[in-house]
């Protein structure tokens, strides 16, 4: 029993740790991390069958991209400054060299043509290299004030609660051992 117990405590901590990396990644994503990852919701079917919609998609920064790959990008391509809020992920049809720069055209599998404007290698995010399928809605649920109060707010108060008992049961137990070496 014990050792069903740790285990499925092992399962728990990763699931846990995986939620929260995922929930984190995705609030900053406009955040440049070390490791060059981030975590994007699939919220159209474009992609589909490949990513269905829901989809999580962990994407990872690369130097260059080649036909086929998925990447995702900085969807307002008629602004000087790119949107860091809008993002969309397509895979590569083609690949255009112009003023030793790369541009990239791209087509979602579920759509007929490519995509009408070609998106500049600074507006790539990075390629796609992991999905979990339907676990973004889950994520993009605990993005609102109610997600984050049912997945944060009361999860950290159960959390420093359980705490507090066992710090009160402990000094108890002290207090106790003193008073029994004193009599």
């Amino acid at each position: 029993m014990k050792v069903l117990k740790f285990v499925g405590n092992i399962i728990y901590g990763v699931v846990v740790a995986i939620l929260l990396f995922a929930v984190v990644s995705s609030f900053l994503s406009f955040v440049k991390n070390p490791l060059g990852l981030s975590v994007y919701v699939v919220q159209s079917g474009s992609m589909q069958p490949s990513i269905k919609v829901g989809s999580m998609v962990l994407v990872k920064s690369a130097k260059d991209y080649k036909k086929g790959d998925i990447i995702t990008f900085y969807s307002n391509l008629d602004s000087s400054k790119m949107d860091n809020k809008f993002t969309t992920t397509h895979r590569v049809y083609n690949v255009n060299q112009s003023d030793n720069k790369s541009y990239y055209e791209t087509k979602g599998d579920a759509n007929n043509a490519p995509d009408p404007k070609k998106v500049p290698s600074n507006y790539v995010i990075g390629r796609v290299f992991f999905t979990i399928p339907l676990i973004g809605y889950l994520l993009a649920f605990m993005r609102t004030q109610l997600g984050f109060i049912l997945f944060v707010v009361i999860p950290a108060t159960l959390i420093v609660y359980n705490e507090l008992l066992n710090i009160k049961n402990e000094a108890k137990k002290l207090l106790e051992e003193r008073r029994g070496i004193r009599k």
